[in-house]
């Protein structure tokens, strides 16, 4: 994805055969290309993958596991990826621990644990190889833990002047020692019964005051006799901080941003997409779902709070018109921006396992340039948390609610495996 130069260029993507003279506007049978105050437009109609050039998945893994290597299961695993040499490493948070398996899933080794003060993993968010690194951001506004590529610990990170940022959920340090900062919405700023709060993006420089880079749209939020709560199946901001670039789209269309680590605009990736209603009986199973976990929630409450619980009904929660245009936002080890396919089945789930579909779910793939090459699906009940060359990796969950660590071939036909006109 490369930044373009204002005014009238002739833009030429990939090997696409292009019509049309050298002016702001240049078209093909594949893709449109607008160049606007700088900003390279990227918009595919249709996929660029012809019959026989799609990636897949099989259906079975290479590698599988499910326990701690001493006969207890893995619990709130957070990250899975695969080293060049076939070693599998998982974040796994239930003891806050990263644990390096060999290729046929053997526990080799474990490191760290939640109350080491050093290089503990209280708050495991995601794990991310960031070169021959192993980056371990933390919620909680806890350290960044890195770990070379054998475990061994590295440094620990975090930004300054946090304490006057309340609202930072999540940060990212880049390669020139500064951070960007995310502030997240809170629902804390109602403006009528329904209204939508913005999440900013600051970049945060050593020994200075992090400053606003970016404030874009985040969580929609609407009033109910509880108090405040997101509208269910709305739109979420979804990024991905990659490269020292923040990639986000707010889905309440198919529009992807690509900013630099200032805040600057340098593309956006558009699809063909059209809005899909939420049916009645959607809302109604939402509801359904909604209702028995409150029920549950109050179950073993003291009896004052009982007494809440009329506030609290299923009802009362407003449910979006239309689905979100996507989900998550991935970027591959050759730079493909994978896209996640929203969940027409999406249900309200616990804290505890991270969003699944409970079928198949497709994820829109892009190559390096901005192109929509086509989709791949991904298995049902599985969390991707990784993407290698040929290797796709996550947390995969039983219907009992049981964790496995998985890594899938991803099978690319022809090598090559880019889109042609």
């Amino acid at each position: 994805m490369t930044r373009s130069r204002p005014g009238p260029v002739c833009l030429a993507v990939l090997s696409l055969v292009l019509t049309g003279a050298c002016e702001n506007v240049v078209r093909s049978s594949a893709v449109v290309v607008r160049d606007s105050a700088g900003v390279t437009i990227i918009e595919s109609p249709a996929p660029a993958w012809r019959r026989g050039e799609a990636w897949t998945i099989p259906p079975e893994p290479l590698v599988e596991v499910s326990t701690d290597g001493a006969g207890q299961p893995l619990a709130w695993v957070r990250g899975v990826l695969r080293l060049d040499d076939g070693t599998i490493v998982i974040a796994n948070g239930g003891d806050g621990t990263l644990r390096f398996h060999d290729a046929a899933g053997r526990l080799v080794r474990a490191i760290g644990n939640k109350d080491d003060s050093i290089a503990g993993l209280p708050a495991i968010d995601v794990l991310v190889r960031a070169g021959d690194s192993l980056v371990v951001p933390q919620r909680f506004r806890q350290p960044t833990r890195v770990f070379d590529l054998r475990g061994t610990h590295l440094r620990s990170t975090m930004p300054d002047s946090l304490d006057a940022f309340p609202f930072v959920t999540q940060f990212w340090q880049l390669t020139d020692g500064s951070y960007v900062l995310l502030s997240s919405p809170q629902g804390l700023l109602p403006r009528g019964e329904t209204w939508q709060e913005n999440a900013t993006f600051l970049r945060a420089r050593p020994a200075a005051t992090p400053q606003r880079i970016l404030s874009l749209p985040g969580v929609r939020f609407a009033r109910v006799p509880s108090g405040v709560e997101r509208v269910l199946l709305s739109p979420v901001l979804q990024f991905v901080v990659h490269d020292g670039r923040i990639i986000a789209g707010y889905p309440d269309r198919y529009d992807i941003g690509v900013y630099d680590a200032d805040g600057t605009a340098l593309q956006r990736v558009r699809r063909a997409w059209r809005p899909e209603p939420v049916t009645g009986v959607q809302a109604e199973r939402v509801r359904a779902v909604l209702h028995e976990r409150i029920e549950a929630s109050y179950a073993d409450m003291p009896e004052p709070l009982q007494d809440d619980r009329h506030r609290m009904t299923a009802e009362a929660f407003p449910i979006a018109d239309h689905h979100p245009a996507h989900g998550r936002l991935l970027v591959d080890a050759a730079g493909h921006l994978w896209i996640e396919r929203a969940d027409p089945d999406w249900l309200p789930h616990t804290t505890d396992r991270l969003p699944v579909a409970a079928q198949p779910l497709a994820w829109d793939v892009f190559d390096p340039a901005g192109l929509w090459l086509g989709s791949v699906d991904v298995p049902a009940r599985f969390y991707v948390t990784a993407i290698g060359e040929d290797w796709v990796a996550g947390v995969a969950y039983e219907a009992d609610g049981a964790e496995r660590a998985r890594v899938y071939r991803l099978v690319k036909p022809g090598a090559a495996g880019e889109g042609r006109s």
